[in-house]
């Protein structure tokens, strides 16, 4: 047969069954094929009969000074009977873990246990009512425990800031809390001395934040707490004058001193939201024991300030003259 004849003889055959298809008796045998598939399907999914189905588990509430000593088991096997509709429901992917609350742990002997019937009871609201348990493994649960030593550690934050031009720290960095509470072995806690951050980069910073920084995870010990919150208060800084008087200090009795100017120029940098501080918050300071070790007609003047918000003060003039005069 020639190639020619093969392709007649091949549109001949899907001539004949496009007829077919279309036709009345296609219809009938399509129509029997869905009712008997869908009789079949019906059959099967009311039929009684047994499965296996596995329910994880997951342990929980463990308290932070307390540590798993033993390997629990982490799911249960059952085998169930019922109507095979129910049992296609009891997918792995739709069952809620079985959670074990291990905050009940027997504090005399560190344990927690569940019984085959604590199981049996808990499994219960994982299936149909019309389903039947034959058996389950493991048939109990056990849990073992064992209380940790503790030591409070200071959070040292792991901060790279670089703040914007003409931008200061307002109150300074907050790390709340600023200790923790680690639990461990005591050998292992002896060699720790801080608890460390993750790394914070914060770049060209203009506006105050408050974030939350994961603390480093520690081998062999737990945490308090997994996070702190660290808050950075910024503000733009302006420049502020001010005439301040000369005062004097470890001057003895009997003596007074007089300076020349009793009042000099003070001016620093100071944030926009402490701007009214008062001026009193600095202190230009003529020592007399200085006086008495550099023996000049000049003497240069201290600047004491008592606030953390101020900062770069200068002082015009730096030296003045004074007089010392001796009272009867």
């Amino acid at each position: 047969m020639s190639h020619k004849e093969d392709i007649e003889l091949l549109k001949g055959i899907l001539v004949k069954f496009k007829a077919f298809l279309f036709s009345k008796d296609a219809f009938s045998f399509l129509l029997f094929l869905l009712l008997s598939t869908a009789f079949w399907f019906s059959n099967v999914a009311n039929k009684v009969r047994e499965a296996n189905i596995t329910v994880p588990i997951r342990y929980e509430s463990l308290p932070a000074d307390y540590a798993i000593a033993n390997r629990p088991v982490q799911e249960i096997r059952l085998t169930v009977r019922d109507e095979g509709l129910n049992l296609f429901s009891y997918s792995k992917k739709r069952l809620v873990p079985l959670t074990v609350d291990l905050s009940e742990i027997n504090a005399t002997d560190g344990q927690v246990k569940l019984s085959s019937e604590q199981i049996l009871s808990r499994l219960s609201y994982y299936l149909h009512p019309t389903t039947s348990v034959i058996g389950f493994s493991p048939d109990s649960i056990f849990v073992k425990c064992i209380k940790m030593d503790t030591l409070n550690l200071p959070v040292k934050l792991n901060l790279n800031m670089e703040l914007a031009q003409q931008y200061i720290l307002s109150d300074g960095v907050k790390v709340q809390p600023a200790e923790v509470t680690v639990y461990g072995n005591r050998d292992v806690l002896n060699r720790l001395e801080v608890v460390e951050t993750e790394q914070i980069n914060l770049n060209q910073l203009k506006d105050s934040v408050e974030l939350s920084v994961a603390l480093q995870p520690i081998d062999s010990v737990n945490l308090s707490v997994d996070e702190v919150r660290v808050n950075i208060g910024v503000e733009m800084f302006t420049e502020k004058r001010a005439r301040i008087p000369v005062t004097f200090a470890n001057v003895p009795s009997g003596i007074s001193i007089r300076s020349f100017p009793a009042v000099v120029n003070v001016t620093y940098n100071i944030g926009l939201s402490h701007y009214n501080t008062e001026y009193d918050e600095v202190n230009v300071v003529l020592d007399y024991k200085d006086v008495l070790e550099n023996k000049q007609e000049k003497q240069r003047l201290r600047v004491v300030s008592h606030s953390s918000k101020i900062f770069n003060i200068r002082i015009q003039p730096e030296e003045v003259e004074f007089i010392l005069e001796e009272h009867s």
